[in-house]
């Protein structure tokens, strides 16, 4: 027996040197991914993500508080798929219209789930401007995401993190409710179905 005992140090230490290989391999992947402001695929940030088929999940209480003293939205600029420049301040002033602003990411799937809810309930509502901001992504694959989804409501890429940084989302999806006067009526984070949007457009309908 004590000859065996060398071949299987040997074994133990392979196994060990393996081991913390591939954990250094882990360690390198998920700092690249930090340091590019993205969450590596399959990877859930928060748990509000974990079910898209569940109601709102409101965790709004864990959420930074992005209104000025009136509560009135931030402003923010953002240039659609389309080369067409949206601006929330011009776009209130020029067509007084409710924006149910929802931010979204490739690497999200509930955000997956809930676009053709959200499809749906745009064709619904053509009272309210429904706008998709694709955030902390690239910009290749949000591109390819949107063609994949098929969705037809209004689509831009936050390129230069001016959505992110004026609405900073503590989960995604997240999805925020602008009235015609500029205030932020609701923040909802989590995939929404149709009866969640209902609910949440009812105030500002017709505002």
């Amino acid at each position: 027996m004590n000859d065996n005992q060398p071949g299987r140090s040997s074994q133990r230490l392979t196994l060990l040197l393996v081991a913390v290989g591939a954990a250094a391999v882990g360690i390198m992947a998920f700092a690249a991914a930090q340091s590019s402001n993205q969450t590596p695929a399959g990877q859930i940030p928060i748990d509000v993500q974990v079910n898209p088929n569940s109601s709102i999940q409101n965790i709004n209480d864990l959420a930074p508080d992005v209104t000025d003293e009136e509560g009135m939205a931030p402003d923010f600029e953002v240039t659609l798929a389309t080369g067409e420049l949206f601006k929330l301040s011009e776009f209130l002033e020029t067509e007084g219209k409710p924006v149910f602003l929802n931010l979204w990411a490739s690497w999200c799937g509930p955000c997956r789930a809930e676009m053709p809810d959200i499809d749906e309930a745009a064709k619904r509502y053509p009272g309210v401007m429904f706008l998709g901001v694709a955030v902390n992504d690239d910009l290749d694959l949000a591109r390819d995401f949107v063609e994949q989804t098929g969705v037809t409501y209004p689509i831009a890429y936050d390129t230069r993190d001016a959505v992110v940084t004026a609405y900073p989302p503590i989960a995604m999806p997240a999805t925020f409710i602008i009235s015609s006067d500029g205030r932020l009526v609701d923040m909802v984070y989590g995939a929404l179905k149709q009866a969640d949007i209902d609910r949440l457009l009812a105030p500002v309908i017709g505002s």
